[in-house]
């Protein structure tokens, strides 16, 4: 296979992202990609937003739109079409704004300084490989285990690559695991990610609950209390930072899968799967001999 070219994910050891919700009432095309690229699309891996999807699910049952375009698909008034699709652009209006708006803000600001970057490795290596993983996939867990020992030696600690970590959680569960990766010291930061891969079983529970609560002792063993914790799990500003940054590798980088390793900053030179240290090395050595 030619690693320089975009490969199709292999499911058996990549970890797909989930895919975005559709507006269920019918639309015109541009309304469609708008729907898509909004909020409400993106519910099923943007916890940040669940306030809008309640609100969304209230008006849809508390109005019985979905009943009034049953009836115009079975030649009721074409009124009730008009008003679904009205629904669904006011919506999709709303999505828009509470992505637009933040963003506006934000190039005012001074980014969040728990957002730095982390990396292994030495800056000025010759070969950059950015890693983009989620914390609750196996696969990434897989390739922190198997492969990244190895690559370490041969290649990280003798200045040979620099491993650039970003973060982009798939599940609700993995923004919290986040989030307190994130809020940890930074010199802690690299190590309790290589801890919640190697117990990833023990946090990834039945219940949310029951998870959470295990992530917090994961915490406490990096050395946060408490209160640190918990104001940490309550910070939406950082929530929505974790999430704006995903967000902008998806939609810039195409990224869909973890893990995911981009070359030396070449979006077309990319490995998505959690592959074999071969694999790796024979990646490296042609970058090398460039």
């Amino acid at each position: 296979m030619n690693l320089f070219m975009r490969p199709k994910h292999d499911n058996t050891r990549a970890c797909l992202r989930p895919r975005p919700h559709r507006c269920p009432f019918p639309a015109k095309d541009f309304i469609r990609r708008w729907v898509t690229a909004s909020p409400i699309a993106l519910l099923s891996y943007h916890p940040a937003r669940y306030r809008l999807a309640e609100v969304w699910t209230r008006f849809q049952l508390g109005s019985g739109i979905q009943a009034r375009w049953d009836n115009a698909r079975r030649g009721k008034p074409f009124m009730s079409r008009s008003i679904s699709r009205l629904a669904c652009a006011v919506v999709a209006l709303a999505g828009a704004i509470s992505l637009i708006l933040p963003q506006a803000q934000a190039a005012d600001q001074p980014g969040d300084p728990r957002m730095a970057e982390h990396a292994l490795g030495n800056p000025k290596a010759p070969v950059r490989i950015d890693e983009y993983f989620s914390l609750d996939c196996s696969h990434c867990a897989a390739f922190d285990a198997e492969t990244l020992p190895q690559l370490k030696k041969d290649y990280i600690d003798t200045g040979k690559v620099y491993l650039v970590l970003h973060d982009y959680p798939l599940h609700e569960l993995a923004v919290r695991a986040t989030m307190l990766t994130r809020c940890a010291p930074p010199e802690r930061f690299i190590p309790m990610v290589d801890t919640l891969f190697h117990v990833q079983s023990g946090w990834l529970l039945q219940s949310m609950d029951a998870s959470v609560a295990a992530l917090k002792q994961q915490a406490k063993f990096a050395g946060m209390s408490d209160d640190q914790i918990n104001a940490c799990l309550s910070d939406h500003a950082l929530e929505n930072e974790i999430l704006d940054a995903r967000l902008d590798a998806e939609n810039k980088l195409q990224i869909d899968a973890t893990p995911t390793f981009i070359f030396n900053q070449k979006s077309d030179a990319r490995i998505v799967s959690a592959a074999p240290y071969e694999t790796f090395k024979e990646t490296i050595d042609a970058l090398l001999k460039k």
